[in-house]
């Protein structure tokens, strides 16, 4: 029983770090979707 305890919580600590992992990546990728969007509409490349 104590083992099978350990093992949840190991498993619950590696899927906590992929979350945090993926949390990291979004956050990367919508600071440079912003910085994307900034850069297009300061060269005003816009179609209106």
């Amino acid at each position: 029983m104590f083992h099978a305890k350990l093992s949840l919580f190991a498993h619950t600590k590696e899927l906590e770090h992929q979350v945090d992992a993926l949390h990291d990546k979004i956050i990367e990728i919508a600071m440079v979707f912003k910085k994307a969007v900034t850069l297009f509409l300061k060269e005003k490349r816009s179609t209106d």
